[in-house]
């Protein structure tokens, strides 16, 4: 039989996600939210299957869904930017209401150069929560795609998430284009994350 999901958990982040996927059988009673994280542990870890990986993800967004529904909606979002699909990664998550959602729907209106929808997702991420570490976050990646004066802005939001949080997540940089000038106070706030 295969582990319990308390097992499979720290192997996925010990990185030996392919070893728990293999483990793991799904079955019509698995819920979706787990379906799909394994899905992403497979699309990750096994490139060449991306095509299989994109194929089930589609069946699970048009089937019927089993659980938390906002799961599947981001990790499908994250599959399709890694297929530099924004598009259908904006279709999943631009309804959605939870900071997880708005966070990533920023990062999506970033990548396709549309500051102006992710300041506007930012404000309500601030109305809901102007604290939130994901608020704070999706702020910063803002000021620095708008650039100029704002570039200080981001850094000093940058620097005050690293001391409040600590240093080191991946999830502190963004994933869009950064201006080609950073001042150099910017750049060691980054190295400093």
């Amino acid at each position: 039989p295969p582990p319990p999901p308390t097992v499979r958990r720290p192997r996925l982040t010990k990185k030996s996600g392919s070893r728990s996927i293999s483990e793991s059988v799904p079955d019509s009673s698995t819920p979706t939210s787990l379906q799909s994280v394994r899905l992403l542990a497979r699309y990750l870890s096994q490139p060449a299957d991306s095509a299989a990986v994109l194929a089930q993800l589609d069946a699970l967004l048009t089937g019927p869904q089993t659980g938390n529904p906002s799961t599947l909606q981001l990790i499908a979002a994250i599959i399709y930017l890694h297929e530099d699909n924004a598009k259908d990664a904006l279709r999943c998550v631009h309804l959605g209401v939870t900071m997880e959602h708005l966070a990533l729907t920023t990062q999506i209106y970033l990548k396709i150069n549309r500051p102006e929808l992710a300041s506007k997702t930012t404000r309500t991420m601030q109305q809901a929560d102007e604290d939130a570490t994901l608020t704070q976050l999706a702020v910063a990646w803002t000021h620095l795609a708008a650039g100029g004066a704002k570039l200080q802005e981001a850094a000093y939001i940058f620097d005050e998430v690293r001391r409040g949080r600590g240093a080191g997540p991946c999830f502190l940089v963004p994933q869009i284009n950064l201006p080609t000038k950073i001042p150099c106070s910017l750049k060691t706030a980054y190295r400093q994350i």
